[in-house]
């Protein structure tokens, strides 16, 4: 048996909690599956805690494989034609597509007739549809948790505050206050962040928030937007005033964490939610009486603004046609997917593990991460119509990112403007070029930032990218 001590002290909570007896252990005779998932770090495959409560809840007992972190995707494809039988693959969209095009893909759409009723009726229409080729269902689509603001610019708000300024809402007034920033502390850096090109505070001014725009009833990419030249070009700006930090074109979050924390930088790039938890106890031990805040993505001259907030297919678990228990594969999917169950696997019991007020998640900490720490690789699929609120418990287990999420989503409403192309299946030769047309723009894009190119060039930044297969 996988390690239960955990699994036991939550049974014995409940017990107390709610009066029930403790569940029977699995017999031996439970039918097996085997299971590929994608690379996560805090996985211990075969070993975390929620799997011994899976197998008990489902009555099948479960063997997790996990893809290696380097090569992936290559592994992916050596493991499936060497003749490795994996009942069921958790895997990216993008080889989604790929192994849909070859043909290595089991239909579900009439297994889940027959087994999948919990399956069909939680998981929204518009997320079958993103998992369907010519009306048939190849896999059990899981999306992102809910539409959120994910990354801004980070400040100091208690440096502002000494300055006597307000938050900048434009690209002039921003500048405004980088510039103030050089002068009244001329030893930290105005704005730091890992090297990324496509930065949302400055493509929202741009009308550039998308990755895909609808301009006059047709779809243009990001790198093709008429306004993408001037994005560059502000770009290019802010790191000739040195207003943007002289190492961001070689900058990783390691080094930017450091700047910030240290109290080298007042402000920091493509802050991403989740990273608070790695550096802002440094921050806050170096300067007691620091505090932060996100300025909102900013406005452009004719009110221009918005944020990708798209809801796109995270991952999806698949059934290789090689498998001989496909039937007892969507049973087992199919009974995670209880709503009641579900909400046990991902988040366990109320008073024991999160407590809820009105519609409100909040994890009781630590047994919520002893035990649900992991819980969101073992899904396939998710309860669509309650997961959403159950995740918040999941970022409010730190101060630092349910805090900062809260943070940047404060104005949801006003930057809420989702990619028309989020929902659209991946056309496969777009999927097969995409990473390597991306990287022709954005290495372009830094070498124009750093002044080694001229502006004009990212003309012929733009036409590579179509020639490359964008």
């Amino acid at each position: 048996m996988k390690k239960t001590r955990v699994a036991l002290r939550i049974a014995l909570a409940v017990m107390l909690v709610l009066g029930t007896c403790m569940p029977l252990a699995l017999g031996e005779s439970a039918t097996e599956l085997k299971l590929l998932g994608f690379w996560a770090g805090v996985i211990r495959p075969n070993e975390d805690p929620v799997e011994d409560e899976i197998d008990e809840a489902t009555g099948y007992r479960v063997t997790y494989s996990m893809l290696p972190q380097a090569n992936d995707e290559q592994r992916l494809y050596l493991e499936l034609s060497s003749g490795e039988v994996y009942d069921m693959i958790k895997i990216k969209p993008k080889w989604y597509y790929k192994l849909l095009g070859e043909g290595a893909l089991l239909p579900l759409t009439d297994l889940l007739n027959e087994h999948g009723e919990n399956l069909l009726k939680n998981i929204k229409p518009s997320s079958w549809e993103i998992a369907t080729l010519d009306g048939e269902i190849y896999g059990i689509p899981q999306m992102d948790e809910r539409a959120i603001i994910g990354n801004g610019l980070l400040y100091r708000k208690d440096l502002l505050d000494e300055m006597g300024r307000e938050e900048p809402k434009t690209v002039p007034e921003l500048i405004e206050l980088m510039e103030a920033v050089k002068v009244v502390y001329p030893d930290m850096i105005p704005m730091t962040g890992p090297t990324q090109v496509w930065l949302s505070t400055f493509l929202s001014p741009f009308g550039m928030h998308n990755e895909w725009t609808d301009i006059d009833g047709q779809l243009v990419h990001r790198s093709q937007h008429p306004n993408a030249k001037k994005y560059v070009a502000l770009l290019r700006e802010l790191y000739e005033k040195e207003l943007l930090d002289i190492d961001f074109p070689i900058l990783n979050q390691t080094v930017v964490q450091e700047k910030f924390s240290t109290g080298r930088a007042f402000s920091y790039l493509h802050y991403i939610y989740t990273q608070g938890e790695f550096f802002m106890p440094a921050l806050l031990e170096n300067f007691p009486g620091a505090e932060v805040a996100i300025i909102d993505p900013l406005v452009g001259e004719n009110g221009e603004k918005g944020y990708d907030t798209s809801v796109k297919m995270k991952y999806i678990t698949c059934i290789p046609r090689a498998s001989k228990k496909a039937v007892d594969s969507v049973k087992f999917m199919n009974a995670k997917m209880d709503t009641d169950t579900f909400r046990f696997l991902t988040i366990g019991t109320e008073g024991v593990t999160f407590n809820k007020e009105e519609n409100r998640y909040t994890p009781i900490m630590p047994i919520f991460s002893e035990t649900r720490n992991t819980a969101y690789w073992y899904m396939n699929g998710m309860d669509e119509y309650n997961y959403p609120d159950y995740w918040l418990a999941r970022l409010r287990r730190n101060e630092f990112v349910g805090g900062t999420f809260d943070m940047m989503n404060k104005n949801f409403a006003d930057y809420d403007d989702p990619n028309p192309a989020a929902s659209m299946p991946s056309i496969n030769s777009f999927a097969e070029n995409e990473t390597y047309a991306a990287n022709i723009v954005s290495d372009g894009i830094i070498q124009i930032i750093a002044g080694t190119r001229e502006l004009d060039y990212y003309d012929t930044l733009a036409k590579e990218w179509l020639a490359a297969g964008g």
